[in-house]
């Protein structure tokens, strides 16, 4: 994709990325202006007759812009959800049915429909919802179908999308954009869905969190590698992608259960799970991954758990600069343990606490 065009589209990206680098570059007067120019550009674009490219350039400007609103202006209502609305609703309206995508084009979809969880997982678990917000994460769909490594769609709750055959052939190939395989994510997805209905309108869906229990405990996830050029290097990368598709599987099914099935803290079926995952958490080094993390960390009930959690936050708030999603995540999690030993007697439903911290700011919490 080229943006030197000097289209609208073209300098609200532009803008986009010179806003998000100086940030990086802690220039904060010229990273407010520069995202200032691009949410100009993208509602001058909208308003004219526009070329696919001229969309999927707003697109991603959206999904840059999202990104800056997260780490700039956390506690802005609405800012980074905004930029997630404008993005779902383009996709939705730009590419059709039935199609399948590669390339830049797939890259785009995995990246706004990895977002497109995260603003489902917090709009379920957040009381100040607008109807505009709720109205978009109600949508279900961005794309309906994939090709796994043949001419045939397949239905699913995810993108059109397709990948070279000979890299991912399977839904349990990690997905480097989503953190995980598409099932897992397709899972998530699902029970993210499930849980936001059993919120709105007390729906029910027993026999389909047995069918996804299943789905997720037997799923095998793998990450292709070039075998012929590895290095120590990417040996250690490797297996962290493997280490943190693992933990989205893990957190998918401790999510299920505590949502979907309501199990109290004690119960049984969890600890497995738990187990597993702390294993995992003691080997990282880094995690930037939160939405994993915080369901896993609000699991976290001894003193030995939550120092492995805290340790991971910092470490990583260490290895990426300005990465404030994890002070906010610190944030959430110490309010959460603090209500959860407060409620010995388990007064209090997860989905009542959940609520509580994360609605606890002005703003959407964002994940990512």
């Amino acid at each position: 994709m080229t943006f030197s065009e000097g289209s609208l589209a073209s300098v609200a990206l532009l803008s986009a990325i010179f806003a998000l680098s100086s940030f990086q570059q802690q220039d904060m007067i010229s990273a407010a202006e520069y995202r200032r120019r691009a949410l100009n550009a993208v509602w001058a674009s909208a308003a004219q007759q526009a070329t696919a490219q001229d969309v999927l350039r707003r697109i991603v400007c959206m999904n840059f812009l999202a990104i800056y609103e997260q780490i700039a202006c956390p506690e802005s209502p609405d800012e980074w959800t905004s930029s997630i609305f404008h993005s779902k609703t383009d996709i939705i309206s730009v590419f059709p049915l039935g199609r399948m995508y590669h390339g830049d084009l797939s890259l785009i979809l995995d990246w706004t429909y990895h977002y497109d969880l995260l603003f489902k997982f917090n709009m379920g678990r957040y009381k100040n919802m607008s109807q505009k917000l709720l109205k978009c994460a109600k949508k279900k769909h961005i794309m309906l179908a994939r090709s796994y490594g043949t001419n045939q769609s397949q239905v699913i709750f995810a993108p059109f999308r397709t990948e070279l055959v000979d890299l991912f052939s399977s839904p349990f190939q990690i997905v480097p954009t989503l953190g995980c395989s598409l099932e897992i994510f397709h899972t998530i997805t699902f029970i993210t869905d499930a849980g936001l209905l059993i919120e709105l309108d007390g729906s029910t869906f027993a026999e389909s969190f047995d069918k996804l229990e299943r789905r997720l405990k037997y799923a095998v996830q793998d990450f292709h590698v070039d075998t012929k050029n590895t290095t120590p290097w990417l040996e250690r990368e490797t297996d962290h992608v493997r280490d943190i598709a693992e933990l989205y599987r893990l957190a998918a099914l401790i999510y299920l259960h505590r949502i979907g099935r309501r199990a109290l803290k004690s119960v049984y079926d969890i600890q497995p799970f738990m187990s597993s995952s702390l294993d995992i958490l003691n080997r990282l080094e880094t995690c930037e991954r939160t939405l994993p993390l915080f369901v896993i960390g609000c699991e976290a009930q001894s003193g030995e758990a939550r120092s492995v959690i805290l340790r991971l936050i910092g470490s990583t708030e260490l290895a990426f600069f300005q990465c404030s999603n994890m002070t906010r995540l610190r944030g959430f999690l110490e309010r959460f343990w603090a209500l959860d030993d407060l409620d010995d007697l388990e007064e209090s439903s997860y989905s009542e606490k959940i609520t509580a911290v994360l609605s606890s700011g002005q703003s959407l919490p964002p994940f990512s």
